[in-house]
């Protein structure tokens, strides 16, 4: 008898921050970079909507794509400048938060993790404000990367190299 049921391949996910990843702040030479200021409403953003975009389009291919920024539900209206392939990517809900001196995000993607992601799929948190606790947390796990952006530089080609490199 022949097992007729095909394996399924479950994805891998990246887990991308807005703000310090895609927006940087605190730079000076965001102009001379290629960067173009963008607003709506009440917000601004510094963008790089030649080679963030390309690089996220090209993520695409590697895994599926989650917001993990405190913009939440706004996500993918803020980041629409991308021209995904997917024009909707699903967010976490930010709900738990750390406390002072510690990755305030990490309750809530951990969470998100532990519900989402096996042992057999990897995923990549890539984030500005990073502390010893999610260095730790990530570390003990083989099959998660955490990245840690610079928020006055943001996202780079060397980060995303490595991304590509950990999900192949």
């Amino acid at each position: 008898m022949t097992d007729s049921t095909a394996s399924v391949t479950l994805p891998n996910y990246i887990i991308f921050d807005i703000d310090g990843v895609f927006n940087p702040f605190m730079a000076t030479n965001l102009r001379e970079r290629g960067f173009m200021r963008y607003s709506k409403e009440w917000i601004n953003w510094d963008l790089d909507i030649v080679n963030h975009a390309a690089w996220v389009r090209e993520l695409e291919d590697y895994a599926d794509i989650v917001w993990g920024s405190s913009w939440e539900e706004e996500s993918n209206a803020l980041a629409g400048w991308f021209h995904m392939k997917n024009l909707s990517y699903p967010h976490i809900p930010m709900t738990t938060a750390g406390s002072m001196n510690t990755t305030w995000k990490l309750p809530a993607i951990s969470q998100w993790i532990a519900a989402n992601v096996s042992s057999s799929q990897k995923a990549v948190f890539v984030e500005d404000e990073i502390f010893e606790d999610a260095v730790g947390w990530f570390a003990a796990r083989p099959n998660l990367l955490l990245v840690k952006t610079d928020p006055a530089v943001g996202l780079t080609l060397e980060q995303v190299e490595t991304i590509k490199a950990f999900l192949s």
